[in-house]
């Protein structure tokens, strides 16, 4: 019992602002179809209780109230007004509004199973904004019949609607606008006169029992009509539906299961359309009193419950319920629907297209026809989103090979020789969506770099690519190729279509010039080795690596005197290292440096949560370990043979022993040494530079 109390207080509370709303857009709808508010009356408490129930069986949303709402009575209004003009009247326009909100009913729950419902709220802001918006205009529109009927009408919508203004915010806010529209309406009335078609009247039957009628009623129904609009019902609910829980999950601490909501509701909208005839959504304000009442779990079906025993209690008194109060309501309620946020945006010049799509929307929803609006909205959020899309260029940077060269040591004469055709390899980081959009501006800086014997492609910060991009950069390596220049693909993403090849190299599988491949990698240290290794090679370097050089070849070496050479090597321990083979490890105590013969090494640095970093790639006849050499101590990095090598070994103790006979040799080679080491530190230099910018 102790968990009962208040989840039936927080019901009542719920159902005490839910219902002058759901009865008045019930009279207002049928009124609207068939001229009896009074059974409208009674079917907007139909259909809440309804939604109500099933919502709260559910459990899936902590607090939920769920009712008929602004927008939804709208979206159904003009799908009535479509039906009449495609020629149903009478009970077969009942039965097709009613058979919109059963298949949209059914649509909400095949959003739920497919597990769509989260993309529903996707939907672009400014155009809910602007059908929020019209909606508004529309609910105000249709109730100033009501009001203008006379003296008592316009004074019980005026006092509904200052009520609702002056009143203290809660749950009984509605109960107080109601009745002080109904008394000023009759105080009006008893001095002024009054009319009995200005009442809600008397129910002419069941909801259910009129429904069924107009079911059987001759006339076809207007079934594609009545797809459409279900499909822009089962949007509209759901969307109204997932931000309210949204707004009960912030209120309560708890999470919604969108796609149980959704199966819900729709469960609730095909009760909701057999006895009711019309649909709604969860309800904020409502939802909001409930929770502020203690409401949890249960409160959906106790809401439903009171929304019941009113609709067969209150039936028989709806004769002296005059139609203006909740006419007054309603109107104020489409006032609040109002998003004043647009007059902002258009002050605003980062925000002007947002609004002219909610202006748009909003115009369209009351001119002509609320699904289009929607629609059409949709497709201008699409548009602008690309227009702005592509107006963010997709380069972020643009580098060459003198800012960014790659890990491998090379002799001092490549270096120099590539320092001197540094723009011949020229690269672009990427970031963002590459689409069609963005894809063309990019072909055009490639395009302008003429000098360029090589481009490169950072694709590292590239969330994704569509077909027509994929194919720019198929066309534009083509033409590179036919120009005696390559395109070089770094980082590629999933959506480039890549395949693993070999190694750290990728290839396309789609071709778009068979005779030769888009070269992908997947670092960008890869793609510039390669441009430097094929740039050196068209310069006339040798650059075979399955060579073997003698010591006396090395840079450390080549040009001392053939005496101290020879002394240096005889001091030198040459030995093999198999491929993947660690030559030493970071914090092995290291006193030697090594000249590689043949093969490759890799040096490698480990961060402190095991990650690796490659800073070096050897070949043949480069040093390294030059650290450990000059002061003996733990190495910083550890390296890798990464192909079967042969390495010469300089120990330090060896050394002391040369230096003691040969003099001049040691000062030669330390000399040497240390010009290596100061040409290596400007490298390092220059890479940290390149990351702090």
């Amino acid at each position: 019992m102790s968990g009962l109390r208040p989840a039936v207080l927080a019901g009542a509370a719920g159902a005490a602002v839910a219902l002058p709303q759901a009865m008045g857009l019930g009279a207002s709808l049928w009124g609207a179809l068939v001229g009896d508010a009074a059974t409208g009356a009674v079917a907007g408490m139909l259909a809440g209780a309804a939604l109500s129930l099933a919502s709260g069986a559910a459990r899936a949303t902590a607090g939920m109230v769920s009712a008929p709402t602004g927008p939804t009575f709208v979206l159904l209004l003009g799908a009535a007004q479509a039906f009449r003009a495609a020629g149903a009247e009478g009970g077969a326009l009942l039965a097709a509004v009613a058979a919109t909100v059963a298949l949209g009913g059914v649509l909400q729950g095949l959003l739920a199973v497919a597990r769509l419902g989260e993309l529903v709220k996707f939907i672009p802001y400014p155009v809910v904004s602007g059908f929020m918006t019209g909606a508004g205009v529309l609910m105000v529109a249709s109730q100033w019949k009501a009001a203008a009927a006379g003296p008592a009408p316009l004074a019980g919508f005026a006092a509904a609607v200052l009520a609702m203004r002056l009143a203290p915010k809660g749950g009984a806010r509605p109960l107080w606008a109601i009745a002080a529209g109904v008394a000023a309406f009759h105080a009006t009335a008893a001095a002024f006169g009054g009319d009995p078609a200005w009442m809600l009247g008397r129910a002419e039957g069941a909801p259910w029992r009129l429904l069924q009628e107009g079911a059987s009623a001759p006339g076809a129904l207007p079934l594609r009509l009545v797809v459409l609009y279900a499909l822009a019902f089962a949007v509209l609910a759901s969307l109204d539906t997932l931000l309210t829980a949204i707004v009960a999950d912030l209120a309560t601490g708890r999470r919604h299961r969108a796609g149980r909501e959704l199966a819900a509701q729709g469960a609730g909208h095909l009760l909701a359309a057999g006895a009711a005839g019309m649909g709604g959504a969860g309800t904020t304000g409502a939802t909001l009193v409930a929770i502020a009442a203690g409401g949890r779990e249960g409160t959906g079906i106790a809401t439903g419950a009171a929304m019941l025993l009113a609709a067969l209690l209150l039936g028989p008194w709806l004769s002296f319920v005059p139609l203006a109060p909740f006419a007054g309501l309603i109107a104020y309620v489409g006032l609040t629907l109002l998003d004043r946020d647009i007059l902002l945006w258009l002050r605003t010049p980062a925000a002007r297209a947002d609004a002219a799509i909610a202006l748009i929307v909003a115009g369209v929803t009351v001119a002509y026809d609320l699904m289009v609006a929607v629609g059409l909205g949709v497709l201008l959020a699409i548009v602008e989103f690309i227009r702005t899309q592509a107006r963010h260029a997709v380069i972020v940077r643009r580098w060459t090979r003198a800012e960014r060269p790659s890990v491998r040591r090379r002799p001092r004469e490549e270096d120099e020789l590539l320092a001197r055709h540094a723009e011949a390899i020229v690269g672009f980081d990427l970031k963002g969506v590459l689409f069609f959009g963005t894809a063309e501006r990019l072909r055009e800086a490639v395009e302008r770099e003429n000098e360029a014997r090589f481009v490169i492609l950072d694709m590292r910060r590239v969330l994704t690519t569509d077909l027509t991009a994929v194919r720019i950069i198929e066309q534009l390596a083509g033409s590179m190729r036919e120009g005696g220049r390559e395109l070089l693909i770094s980082h590629a993403p999933a959506s480039m279509q890549l395949v693993r090849a070999k190694g750290h190299r990728h290839e396309h599988f789609t071709p778009l010039y068979p005779e030769g491949r888009v070269h992908a990698f997947a670092e960008t240290n890869e793609a510039v080795e390669y441009a430097e290794d094929r740039l050196l090679a068209s310069l006339g370097v040798d650059l075979r690596r399955g060579r073997r050089v003698a010591l006396a070849e090395s840079p450390l070496l080549a040009g001392l005197d053939p005496s101290a050479v020879e002394a240096i090597a005889r001091h030198a321990r040459t030995h093999a290292c198999r491929a993947g083979e660690a030559v030493f490890r970071a914090d092995d105590h290291g006193e030697s440096l090594y000249v590689v013969l043949a093969g490759e090494v890799e040096v490698w640095l480990r961060g402190d949560e095991g990650e690796r970093m490659r800073v070096a790639v050897y070949g043949p006849g480069m040093a390294f370990g030059e650290l450990a050499f000059l002061e003996p101590g733990p190495r910083m990095a550890e390296a890798v043979a990464r192909a079967d090598a042969e390495l010469a070994e300089i120990a330090r103790a060896g050394f002391a022993e040369l230096a003691a006979r040969h003099p001049k040799a040691a000062l030669a080679f330390t000399l040497r040494l240390a010009h290596e080491i100061a040409r290596h530190l400007r490298q390092v230099d220059a890479a940290l530079l390149r990351l702090q910018r």
